[in-house]
């Protein structure tokens, strides 16, 4: 999306190791034409980045370093031999933060989540979902990637008391091991104890930790959305998976943290 200024990025740094090693500023092989020109140009299209389109965390250091930019642009253009390396290299990580033009985006806080490894990966995927996957138009993955995120979040949210996870063995919408078997343990890592991401939601609703208005519109948008996975599913429905249907999917999905999250 926005790899040319990370090109442009590259080639500034590999200017200024020239410059640094020959004292002087040279032409650099990628049209850069010298160090200063190349970082008034930077200094340009970061200008054409809305702060708010990056990631709340990342918006304070954008405005500043965009700032600081400007001053070594000029500062390098007036030949006083000043090198913004760590600028130059900060803004390059700075630019994995923002999402694309319009999104606005807004990072999500998963705190309440009681598992720390399952928070993580949360986090990183919705960050990848939010920043990538829907500013890129990956519609598909998309809505497989919210059908994961929901599955890890209430799978979290079952099982973070033996309370919940009593309310849960006991629901009469919990699946079991076999016709008439015992119900599943929701506590246990095997494909025969596996709640589906329909069992965790019927379940959910059951008791009380998803509002039940919302349930079969949870199901059509995430669960049969998710499904789109298997190509010949894809195929037999009667819409396509663009969009539309990865709006819905992940509008569902901040909605339900919404209602989760205290």
């Amino acid at each position: 999306m926005i790899e040319y200024l990370k090109q442009l990025i590259v080639s500034i740094q590999q200017a200024q190791a020239t410059q640094i090693a020959s004292g002087v500023t040279v032409t650099h092989k990628i049209d850069v034409p010298d160090l200063g020109q190349a970082l008034t140009g930077l200094a340009e299209e970061l200008d054409r980045l809305d702060p708010r389109d990056f990631l709340p965390i990342a918006r304070h250091d954008f405005v500043l370093l965009r700032t600081q930019l400007r001053f070594w642009a000029n500062a390098s253009s007036r030949g006083d031999g000043s090198k913004p390396v760590e600028v130059v290299t900060r803004i390059s990580t700075l630019l994995d933060q923002y999402a694309g033009a319009g999104t606005h985006v807004q990072d999500r806080d998963f705190s309440f989540l009681n598992n720390t490894d399952l928070r993580d990966i949360i986090q990183r995927d919705y960050k990848e979902l939010e920043t990538k996957l829907f500013p890129d138009g990956s519609w598909k993955s998309v809505v497989v990637m919210s059908g994961s995120i929901l599955e890890a979040i209430l799978y979290d949210i079952l099982t973070r008391d033996a309370t919940t996870i009593g309310k849960v063995m006991a629901s009469p919408v919990a699946p079991h091991t076999k016709t008439g078997g015992p119900v599943r343990d929701i506590t246990k890592d095997s494909s025969r104890h596996r709640y589906t991401l329909e069992n965790l939601i019927d379940v959910a609703v059951d008791i009380g930790e998803l509002p039940p208005d919302g349930k079969e519109t949870i199901h059509k948008v995430i669960r049969d959305y998710r499904n789109f996975i298997h190509p010949k599913a894809e195929i037999r429905a009667s819409s396509p998976c663009g969009e539309a249907q990865a709006m819905l999917s992940l509008g569902a999905l901040n909605a339900i943290v919404d209602h989760i999250a205290p």
